[in-house]
């Protein structure tokens, strides 16, 4: 699957840092596919959107956004991580670089 770590600096990314993701998905979407080409086929279609999405200009904004703050604080909140992503997305032109 494609990550933004992957995006962001693909010499850090390995295989495996995304193998309980991976691992999660295939199980959930088992429960609505009928086959394991169908399980292959939704993994495939959800690659695609993740991608998509990690690549739109304002997502990748504030997905840059957090991981400044998670560069000087090893962790946020859930509310810190909210409050970050709005900033971004409430004033998008000062953010798109």
């Amino acid at each position: 699957m494609l990550s933004p770590q992957r995006r962001f600096s693909s010499h850090s990314y390995r295989h495996y840092h995304g193998e309980s993701d991976l691992n999660g998905a295939i199980s959930l979407v088992g429960y609505i596919a009928g086959s394991p080409e169908e399980i292959n086929a939704y993994i495939h279609l959800l690659n695609i959107q993740t991608k998509n999405m990690i690549n739109l200009p304002w997502n990748w904004s504030a997905i840059q956004a957090h991981a400044e703050a998670l560069l000087s604080h090893e962790t946020t909140s859930g509310t810190r991580a909210r409050a970050i992503i709005a900033e971004v997305l409430s004033s998008p032109q000062e953010h798109l670089g």
